[in-house]
């Protein structure tokens, strides 16, 4: 079975910010509407924003700031026909401001009209003036015409000239994380944060970059911070919940892209994909097939939809839907090495081994992955082709060799070709790595019960009760183990425990067996003419 849905993962850089509140305000505008429009800004809180602009605006219609900001609210809602309006005011009101022309670049390059938007960036860094701010916007212009050395001088200029700038270090950063330099885009993100408490999209960097090193929490923290500021940020919700799900915090995740869905997030058939992500691995299967189906009706062409719609039906026991939903996954990407691996499991579900077999032996010819081969090699065992089982638990191994579940296939292998003392070192280097690991300390019983070394076979089945490892089968083993030691009063009480769990759980062949023991006892016959228990011997 596989272990984890694949989640779909949206990106994190945030286009650089054109502009914001740098004038002062004018004598007759209030200082409490400026302060406003700065904390939405700062916030990216772009609807109040605009609402805020709308209202300098009813003071002064003259006011050139106010439909720059405006037009870099509507930019990020998505309204671009009114954002080139009011650039294109701004820049009427003051035809010599570089600012309002980057911005104007930036909504035509999102409208996908090159032309102009490359016209813009030109005017933009023939404009700005050498002060910090006329650098900054030079930078970003720059950086958008594919300047990418020239910007980050710029940007150097522009903190060196005034370091009180937090928007400056955000660009810088994000140019610097763009390059590779994670660290130095982080002290950025930093600085820009230290001067703006409240500045949300550098707290949004901050997390992206906790994400990228695998420190979930700790971009949940910085995310946390971002909704406390700002409880309509789509991109935060959306992303916390994205961080949830790695943390394995499955209902606060579902919760999260439910929120980010209701406040349209960008993207919102991967929305769907990864709440229902949330919802299978909380098995609310019915939710879950519900959420991936609306994904595909909004992206018909997204075969990880359609690829974890198959690992859904397969979950919910609807194998002829899986595999269909798998053959439509490699109709869309034939180099899905994840679609053959799902519609393996599924034949295996159905009996198909030959069939898995074909399909594992795709998924590994495509991307070689430790736990491809460690599912081919279980077939292989299954199928009683030990040799090539051990080949491909040694591929995995040699792939991660810290994966202690490769050595206990192994030396399930090996005790099946009778190497028992290959197996037994299989089994030690697998508890070295998890000394937890209760199937292995099972199997490695099961090893020394094979070598009639019973006083060992004994200690490591107790160590596998003590990890809660499946109990039946180790009851009726170490009966076994016991009885060769002649201590038939708690072979006996051992054989009883495994029946009655074998009878609870209605395994017929085991509770048989653990009453033929029983039975063999009160005999007193050769309990050892049989070897122990095969139906659980190997795990």
């Amino acid at each position: 079975m596989l272990s984890l849905l694949v989640a779909a993962w949206l990106g994190w850089i945030v286009p650089p910010a054109a502009g914001g509140p740098t004038a002062p305000p004018k004598a007759t505008m209030p200082v409490e509407q400026w302060q406003q429009a700065q904390t939405h800004l700062r916030r990216a809180d772009y609807a109040r924003l605009a609402e805020e602009c709308n209202r300098l605006l009813r003071q002064d219609a003259a006011f050139e700031p106010a439909y720059r900001w405006r037009a870099q609210a509507r930019l990020r809602l998505e309204d671009l026909k009114g954002g080139l309006a009011d650039a294109e005011r701004a820049i009427r009101l003051v035809p010599a401001n570089g600012e309002a022309y980057l911005l104007r670049g930036e909504l035509h390059a999102t409208a996908g009209t090159a032309s102009a938007a490359r016209a813009d960036y030109l005017k933009a860094v023939q404009l700005s003036p050498d002060d910090a701010e006329g650098l900054r916007v030079r930078a970003m212009a720059q950086y958008a015409l594919g300047d990418g050395d020239g910007a980050l001088l710029n940007l150097d200029r522009a903190v060196a000239l005034d370091a009180r700038k937090e928007r400056a270090y955000l660009q810088r950063g994000l140019l610097r994380a763009q390059r590779g330099d994670r660290e130095g885009a982080r002290a950025d993100y930093l600085r820009a944060v230290a001067l703006a408490h409240d500045y949300v999209p550098a707290h949004l960097q901050l997390a992206a970059l906790a994400q990228q090193r695998g420190e979930y929490a700790a971009a949940v923290e910085t995310l946390d911070r971002v909704v406390e500021l700002n409880t309509s940020h789509a991109l935060a919700h959306a992303k916390r919940g994205l961080a949830k799900l790695k943390l394995k915090e499955y209902r606060a995740a579902a919760v999260d892209f439910s929120r980010a869905i209701a406040l349209n997030a960008p993207a919102p058939a991967m929305l769907r994909l990864n709440r229902a992500v949330a919802l299978a691995e909380l098995k609310d299967y019915p939710a879950a097939l519900t959420d991936l189906g609306e994904a595909i009706r909004l992206e018909p062409k997204l075969a990880a939809a359609h690829g974890n719609r198959g690992l859904v039906r397969t979950r919910a026991g609807d194998y002829k839907g899986a595999l269909a939903d798998f053959d439509r996954q490699l109709a869309l990407d034939p180099g899905a090495a994840d679609a053959y691996i799902g519609r393996a499991d599924t034949r295996t579900r159905l009996g198909d081994l030959q069939g898995a077999l074909s399909d594992f032996g795709r998924a590994i010819d495509l991307s070689p992955s430790a736990f491809a081969l460690r599912s081919r090699a279980e077939l292989y065992v299954r199928s009683k082709a030990y040799k090539e089982a051990i080949a491909d638990y040694d591929r995995a191994i040699a792939l991660e060799p810290r994966l202690a579940a490769a050595f206990v296939g192994r030396g399930n292998a090996r005790l099946s070709l009778q190497d028992t003392q290959g197996a037994l070192a299989d089994y030690d280097q697998a508890l070295t790595l998890d000394p937890a690991f209760g199937r292995a300390y099972y199997n490695r019983g099961l090893a020394n019960f094979r070598l009639h070394s019973y006083r060992k076979a004994i200690a490591d089945f107790d160590r596998a009760l003590d990890h809660h490892f499946d109990s039946a089968p180790i009851f009726l083993n170490r009966g076994l183990a016991l009885a060769g030691l002649g201590e038939r009063g708690a072979a006996l009480a051992d054989w009883r425990k495994a029946a009655t769990l074998f009878r609870e759980r209605n395994d017929q062949v085991g509770y048989r067996r653990a009453r033929e023991l029983i039975e063999r006892l009160s005999r007193k016959s050769d309990l050892f003419a049989q070897r122990q228990y095969d139906s659980h011997q190997y795990m």
